[in-house]
Order: C-alpha cells, then structure tokens, then sequence
C-alpha cells in the first residue's frame, strides 16, 4: 500500500498515491506510472475497488467510483459515514472488445463531506480479473 491521501469534498477525486503495491501483475495489465488497469486480451473482466476514508463526518457519505478513461463512472457504492472510518466499494463487469481496445479503468472516491477527508492507505484496493471471453 501507498500513502495516506487527502480528498476534496464535494467532488471525485483519483485514488493514487495509495495504489503503491502491486501484489501481482502477471499480464502487465497494471500502470504503476498512472495507476490505472489497462487490460491487454479482449474478454469479460471484473474490476473491483475498495477503500476506507479514515474519518468521515455522521450522517456524510463517500462513494468509491470506477471511471472508464478517467471521465465516465462505470460502477460505484457508497457509504454512509458514523464517526470514524467508512469504507466504500465499487464494482463492474465490462466487456471489452475490439471497439474499446485502449480504454483503462481507474479508482476515484467522491466525499460528501463537508471538509477534505484522508484515507485509510493500508485498506485500498483495486483489483481487475478477467473472468471469461467476450460472448
């Protein structure tokens, strides 16, 4: 894992700095420069992110978001905050084909909260398994 990060309120913000360590990256489909997951065969993947703002104001919110080249969310779940830590998920099944050759995928979080909050850099995760061809 990386480092703690602070995040905007009221807007979504790239997840970066956390994104650190790779565990394993067999297919090279991972961009350690960009942090961003670029898959390399055509198929049906599953991305999964999870992260934890380590204080988030009662009844505030974060959202974990996946964005499809940096501007179109494709998947996001949220929480609602109690005082202390809240840790949002997000989740897509995409199918990429000749047609979305060159796309990449990349973990943000939207915090509803009224100040910037930080997160919890030892509990974030991005993760992407390709799980099957395109049908």
């Amino acid at each position: 894992n990386g480092t703690t990060a602070a995040h905007a309120s009221g807007s979504s913000t790239k997840i970066s700095a956390e994104l650190a360590t790779v565990t394993s990256d067999p297919n090279a489909v991972w961009d350690a420069t960009n942090k961003r997951f670029i898959p390399r065969r055509l198929g049906r993947y599953l991305i999964h992110g999870h992260l934890q703002m380590a204080s988030m104001a009662t009844g505030r919110f974060c959202v974990a978001q996946i964005f499809l080249n940096g501007t179109t969310n494709v998947g996001g779940g949220g929480t609602v905050g109690t005082t202390g830590a809240s840790s949002p998920e997000a989740d897509t099944l995409i199918f990429y084909n000749a047609t979305t050759l060159g796309d990449y995928f990349e973990l943000f979080v939207y915090s509803g909260d009224t100040v910037s909050r930080n997160t919890n850099n030892a509990n974030v995760y991005f993760e992407a398994t390709r799980i099957g061809d395109v049908q």
